[in-house]
């Protein structure tokens, strides 16, 4: 079975200077013992456990925004592309947390501001 390793970074691993200020999720697959190869790293100032949906292969994550809000952000675990990202309503992440839903939905759970968030895919 193939893993794949998810994780915010900060660590001693060297970034590019453009990054080394940045709060950053990335992807790493995982190739048996020390051995990682690089899938992506963006710019989301992830602050929560990462809520991993494997049939679709997307990842929910939060990103906390310069005005301390947040937002529910959907992403691919293969390619890091964006597929979806909703304020949140909730300020700082504090207590966050995903709760993966019963359809095409989550739920976000503060329990310091007390905000229950669903979000869900739209029909069409």
């Amino acid at each position: 079975m193939e893993a794949v390793i998810l994780e915010s970074t900060l660590s001693g691993r060297p970034l590019p200077a453009e990054l080394t200020l940045l709060i950053v999720m990335g992807a790493w697959r995982f190739n048996g013992a020390g051995d990682f190869t690089e899938l992506w790293i963006r710019d989301i100032a992830n602050s929560n456990q990462a809520l991993y949906y494997p049939d679709t292969g997307e990842v929910i994550l939060d990103d906390v925004l310069a005005d301390q809000s947040v937002d529910a952000v959907v992403v691919d675990l293969e390619t890091g592309l964006e597929k979806g990202r909703v304020a949140t309503g909730t300020l700082f992440a504090a207590g966050m947390m995903a709760c993966p839903g019963f359809e095409r939905d989550f739920y976000v759970a503060s329990g310091v501001h007390g905000t229950l968030c669903r979000v869900y895919v739209a029909e069409t």
